[in-house]
């Protein structure tokens, strides 16, 4: 069974080099580089079904990067915008709260708390919090202090 007839991907020389750029560099998020090999692929006539196979992802995947490629070109690889709310925290410091997360002193234990940690970047301690989440780091070590204390209790 042929499917449906695929719009061919006409690929400018430009672009392809471009694509090829993207699988390369390692700065570039590897989602890209992967919608870029679905792109190279599919301009060299294999078939959605071929590419899902030999990329280990749906069909479906493949035909949706390729309509996004073919009605916006390279822009169609990009992620869209999320929903919701853009950062108000900017990355750097984000990564100075990363930062003082992950200090500890000389004992082992954490040098910075939610709250000094959140005095020091000018943000509110939820959001140290989140980012600590996100990251999943802590600032403290819990099963540490239970131990501590039923140690001295005997």
């Amino acid at each position: 069974m042929a499917g449906r007839p695929k719009t061919l991907i006409q690929v400018s020389s430009a672009d392809e080099a471009e694509l090829k750029k993207w699988i390369e560099h390692e700065e570039n998020p590897s989602s890209l580089a992967f919608r870029a090999q679905i792109i190279l692929l599919s301009n060299q006539g294999i078939n959605n079904a071929a590419i899902a196979k030999r990329l280990d992802i749906s069909a479906h995947a493949v035909g949706r990067w390729r309509k996004r490629f073919i009605e916006q070109g390279l822009n169609g690889l990009h992620d869209s915008p999320r929903s919701g709310a853009p950062h108000t925290i900017s990355q750097s410091t984000m990564n100075k709260v990363l930062k003082l997360c992950r200090e500890q002193t000389q004992s082992g234990k954490p040098k910075w708390s939610c709250r000094s940690i959140a005095k020091q970047c000018s943000i509110s301690h939820d959001s140290v919090h989140r980012i600590r989440q996100r990251d999943k780091l802590k600032t403290h070590n819990h099963s540490k202090l239970l131990t501590q204390r039923s140690d001295t209790s005997k």
